[in-house]
């Protein structure tokens, strides 16, 4: 599978909140970045932002890919973000990917600003 098909199944699982569809792209030892949840190991991570999601609309904007490694992309897209509570967020977010030999993911960080989310979501787990 090339990087955009990778963006394109992973966006899909994140829409449905495809745990297993999500959790398959990545390794063993593959762990998320996010600026909300901190650093998770990937199960951990899509376990945590499912439960906390009623419904997420994503539209992929680009893929970007390192020059010099290619097993290094970038994932840009928008984020409305619905969570359990009913409160919707919208952002633009950039996910570095970084794949490891058997391209699975092995690190994923996520790069988006959280004015909105942050306040959301302590709200909702208070």
């Amino acid at each position: 599978m090339n990087i955009k098909e990778m963006a394109q199944v992973y966006l899909e699982a994140l829409r449905e909140s495809n745990l297993e569809g999500v959790v398959n792209l990545f390794s063993e030892a593959g762990e998320v970045l996010s600026p909300i949840y901190g650093r998770k190991p990937a199960r951990e991570f899509y376990e945590i932002l499912f439960k906390d999601t009623r419904e997420s609309i994503v539209t992929l904007k680009g893929v970007f890919q390192e020059l010099d490694n290619p097993r290094c992309f970038t994932i840009y897209f928008t984020y409305q973000w619905t969570i359990a509570n009913g409160e919707i967020v919208n952002f633009e977010v950039v996910d570095i990917i970084e794949l490891d030999e058997n391209n699975k993911i092995k690190s994923l960080t996520i790069i988006y600003d959280t004015k909105e989310s942050r306040p959301a979501i302590d709200e909702l787990n208070a």
